[in-house]
C-alpha cells in the first residue's frame, strides 16, 4: 500500500508537469505548418544529452499519466491498471475506443504535436490489437438500450473500418480477417451482427436473424466484402433463420410480427426449393408454431367434406403458405397422405433391370415395345387374349366419349386423363400374380405358364398407343401405371406405378372427380368388384407434345374405326379362345347416362349338354383355377398319361352375332380339336424339346 501511494503521488506530480507541457505550460504555439519528418530532432535537449538518447530513456520507463479506470460506460477496461506507463504502451485519450482494451490512455489531452511526434502517438495504431479490440466491444452487453454508448461506438467503429480499409490487400489484412473470424463485429447502428446474417440485399427484415448492410457503413462496402458479407442470402439461410425461430419458441406460437416473417422467409426458401431440399427446414402450422415441415400437410383437397378424413390424423400447414409454396418446401400433400394410407407402390418390374439394359428408360423400352405391336385391331385381341388367360368368360369393349370434371383428383396433373377413353371388362378377378405379371415390362412371367397365349407378357402394353395412363379396376384394388412419373403423386422412377384398396378407405368421396370414371359396369369402389375394368383415356395433342411413349395424340374416330375393324373379326377370334363365350361393343355418348350395347357375338355349344367340351383340353393344360399347373409340371403329367387317355373332343358351336338394329345371324362350326399322341407327344417330351 506504501508503494501504491507513493506511484500515485509520484503520478500526481508527473501529471501536474506533463499537464503544464501538453497542454499550455510556454507561449501559445505558432500558426500551424507542414510538419517536418526531423521534429522530434528539434524538441530541446537537456544538458548535452542527444534527443535520440534522451527519448529512448523515456520510452523504457513507466512515467506516463494513465487512466486506472474507465472513464466512460461500455468502454472495453481491464482492472488493477498502473496510474503510469511507459509511452510506448499508451495512446491519446481519442483512442481509446480503439485500443482500450490492450493499450493504456493517457490522463489529460496531448495537444502538442512534437511530444506525439516524439512518442509516436501521431502513427497510426497496431491494426491487429484494432482488430482485437473490435471483438471486445461486440462482447459489450447491453449496447441495444444505450443511446449514449450507441453514438460513442458510431463514431468509432468508422475510424476501426477506415483502419481496415487502408489494410487491404495486405499481409496485416489477413490477420485482421482471422481474428474476426466467428465473431459479430458488422456494426448495425444499435448492435453487432454476424457477417454471416448481413447482406447487401435481404428481401426482408429478419433481423437479428437476417438483415441488409445498414446505409451508414455502405462506404465500406469493398472492406465487407472482403471479409465475407454476401451480396444476398440463399434459401440455406432462411431455412436457417426458420430453425433458429423454431428453437426459440418451441411449442408456442409465434408472434403476429414473427409470424408474418416466418411466412416470409418460406417463401424465400421455396424460390431457392433446389438448393435447399437436404436441410431441416420448419414452417408455421394453423396455430402459428413452427415444426418440421415434413410433419405438416397442405389442404390441396378443400372439396373434401366433413368426414371424408379424420383432421386429427393431419397438422396442417399455416393457410398463408400457398399449396404451391408448401409442396416446394417439403410441406406434405393431403392427397398424396390420403393415398399412402390405403395404397402400394408398383415398380413395373425395373427391380430387374438386366431384362432391358439398365441405360434404357421405362418410356424408351415401351416406345421399343410398341414398333413390335402395331396399331391396329391386334391391341383389342391382346387385351381379350388376357382375359382369357385370366379363365374370364366375358368381355365388353366400350368407347366412352365423355368427358368428367377435373377438381376433385389425385393430383392437378391427372386433369390430363379426365376426356375420351375406350374400357376393357370382363368377369375375372386379378390375382396377385396376375398383377405381378401385368407389371413386367417384357418380361417372361407367362412362359413357365402353357395356359398363357401371351408373347412374354409383351401384349398388355400395346395399349400405350392410346394412352401414357392405363388403369384398372379389380377385386379390391385400383391400379395405375404412369412410365413418366408425371401425373401420378409420389410416382418414381424405381416405383411409377399406384395400387388403391378402394374398399377400406373413403376414396370415392374423397377424390370423387377422379373415381367418376370407373362408375361403370357394376363398379362403385366401394365394395368388392367381381370382375376386371380396363380404362385407357386417350392421349391429347397437347399431352402427346410431351409424350416420351408416343408422338401421336388417338382421337375418338379413330378409336371408332379401329372396334369397328375389330367387330369384323370377332366371330372367328371367338372361335378359338379357350373361355371366353360372350363379347359385346358398347359406346357412351357426350350426354348418355348408361352404356348403349351396338354389337354382341357369342359362342355356345350345340346342344347346350356339350358346353363341358369346351374346358376339356384347357382344363387338362391349365389344372384347376386354384392350382394352375407350371410347364414343367404339364410335361411330366404329358409323358406319364397313355396317349389313349389324353383329352381330345368334337363338338358343334354355334357363334351369333347381332346388332343395336336388331339385326342377327349365326354360323354353325364343326369343332376338332386334341392333345397330340404318336411321334408328335414323343418329339413334345423329348428333353431337347421339352
Amino acid at each position: 500500500s506504501q508503494i501504491s501511494g507513493a506511484a500515485k503521488t509520484a503520478a500526481s506530480g508527473v501529471k501536474s508537469l506533463m499537464g503544464s507541457f501538453m497542454a499550455g505550460g510556454r507561449p501559445p504555439p505558432p500558426p500551424p505548418r507542414p510538419p517536418r519528418k526531423d521534429a522530434a530532432a528539434h524538441v530541446s535537449t537537456r544538458g548535452d544529452m542527444p534527443i535520440e538518447t534522451f527519448r529512448e530513456q523515456l520510452l523504457r520507463h513507466a512515467w506516463v499519466p494513465v487512466l486506472t479506470e474507465a472513464p466512460v460506460e461500455g468502454l472495453p477496461w481491464t482492472d488493477d491498471r498502473s496510474p503510469l506507463a511507459r509511452p510506448s504502451d499508451v495512446r491519446p485519450r481519442e483512442d481509446m475506443w480503439l485500443l482500450s482494451f490492450f493499450m493504456s490512455i493517457v490522463d489529460g489531452d496531448v495537444t502538442s504535436r512534437e511530444l506525439r511526434a516524439l512518442f509516436g502517438w501521431d502513427a497510426s495504431a497496431d491494426r491487429t490489437l484494432i482488430a482485437a479490440q473490435l471483438v471486445k466491444l461486440s462482447q459489450v452487453k447491453g449496447i441495444p438500450g444505450n443511446p449514449q454508448l450507441q453514438e460513442s461506438l458510431n463514431t468509432s467503429v468508422f475510424r476501426i473500418y477506415s483502419a481496415f480499409q487502408a489494410a487491404l490487400g495486405t499481409e496485416e489484412f489477413d490477420t485482421i480477417k482471422a481474428l474476426l473470424d466467428g465473431n459479430e463485429w458488422v456494426w448495425m447502428g444499435d448492435d453487432f451482427a454476424s457477417p454471416d446474417t448481413v447482406a447487401f440485399k435481404c428481401a426482408l427484415n429478419a433481423r437479428p436473424m437476417l438483415s441488409a448492410v445498414p446505409a451508414e457503413i455502405s462506404s465500406f462496402a469493398r472492406l465487407l466484402r472482403a471479409m465475407g458479407v454476401r451480396e444476398s442470402f440463399s434459401g440455406a439461410d432462411y431455412v436457417r433463420s426458420l430453425a433458429t425461430l423454431a428453437e426459440q419458441h418451441g411449442a408456442s406460437p409465434l408472434a403476429p410480427d414473427r409470424l408474418e416473417l416466418a411466412v416470409a422467409m418460406v417463401q424465400c426458401v421455396a424460390d431457392d426449393a433446389s438448393a435447399t431440399q437436404s436441410l431441416a427446414m420448419f414452417c408455421p402450422d394453423t396455430a402459428g408454431i413452427m415444426c418440421p415441415a415434413t410433419d405438416l400437410v397442405f389442404n390441396d383437397a378443400p372439396w373434401m367434406p366433413a368426414g371424408a378424413f379424420n383432421p386429427d390424423d393431419f397438422c396442417f400447414v399455416h393457410p398463408k403458405i400457398s399449396i404451391d409454396v408448401g409442396g416446394l418446401v417439403g410441406v406434405r400433400s393431403l392427397r398424396r397422405q390420403l393415398l399412402l394410407k390405403n395404397s402400394d407402390l408398383l415398380d413395373m418390374g425395373l427391380q430387374d433391370a438386366e431384362a432391358f439394359g439398365q441405360s434404357e428408360s421405362l418410356t424408351g423400352r415401351l416406345r421399343n415395345i410398341l414398333e413390335l405391336y402395331p396399331d391396329g385391331p391386334g391391341i383389342i385381341n391382346e387385351m381379350i387374349q388376357n382375359a382369357d388367360d385370366a379363365r374370364a368368360t366375358e368381355v365388353t369393349i366400350l368407347v366412352n366419349r365423355k368427358s368428367y370434371p377435373s377438381s376433385s383428383l389425385l393430383s392437378p396433373q391427372m386433369a390430363s386423363w379426365q376426356g375420351p377413353a375406350i374400357y376393357f371388362h370382363n368377369n375375372a378377378v386379378f390375382r396377385p400374380q396376375d398383377f405381378a405379371n401385368l407389371t413386367r415390362i417384357g418380361q417372361g412371367s407367362k412362359l413357365d405358364c402353357l395356359g398363357k397365349t401371351g408373347k412374354f407378357g409383351l401384349g398388355f402394353n400395346a395399349v400405350y398407343h392410346f394412352t401414357d395412363l392405363p388403369s384398372f379396376v379389380s377385386g379390391d384394388y385400383l391400379a395405375y401405371f404412369d412410365p413418366h412419373t408425371s401425373f401420378l403423386p409420389g410416382a418414381t422412377l424405381q416405383h411409377p406405378g399406384l395400387r388403391i384398396k378402394f374398399t377400406r378407405n373413403k376414396i370415392g368421396s374423397q377424390f370423387p372427380d377422379q373415381m367418376l370414371p370407373y362408375m361403370l359396369m357394376g363398379c362403385d369402389l366401394e365394395n368388392h368388384y367381381k370382375g376386371t375394368l380396363f380404362r385407357f383415356p386417350l392421349r391429347s395433342p397437347e399431352v402427346a407434345k410431351r409424350s416420351e411413349v408416343k408422338k401421336d395424340a388417338y382421337s375418338v374416330r379413330e378409336l371408332q374405326d379401329l372396334v369397328a375393324s375389330f367387330r369384323r373379326v370377332a366371330p372367328e377370334a371367338l372361335l378359338f379362345l379357350k373361355h371366353i363365350r360372350s363379347i359385346k361393343i358398347c359406346d357412351l355418348g357426350p350426354d348418355d347416362e348408361e352404356p348403349r350395347l351396338i354389337y354382341q357375338v357369342t359362342a355356345r355349344a350345340d346342344p347346350p349338354q356339350e358346353a363341358s367340351k369346351f374346358f376339356s383340353i384347357p382344363s387338362f393344360v391349365e389344372g384347376p383355377p386354384s392350382a394352375p399347373i407350371t410347364k414343367d409340371t404339364f410335361f411330366q403329367v404329358l409323358r406319364k398319361c397313355p396317349s389313349e387317355k389324353l383329352p381330345h373332343c368334337e363338338m358343334t358351336v354355334v357363334i351369333e352375332e347381332g346388332d343395336e338394329q336388331g339385326v342377327s345371324s349365326s354360323t354353325r362350326w364343326a369343332v376338332s380339336s386334341a392333345i397330340g399322341t404318336g411321334r408328335a407327344k414323343e418329339i413334345a417330351v423329348h428333353a431337347k424339346t421339352a
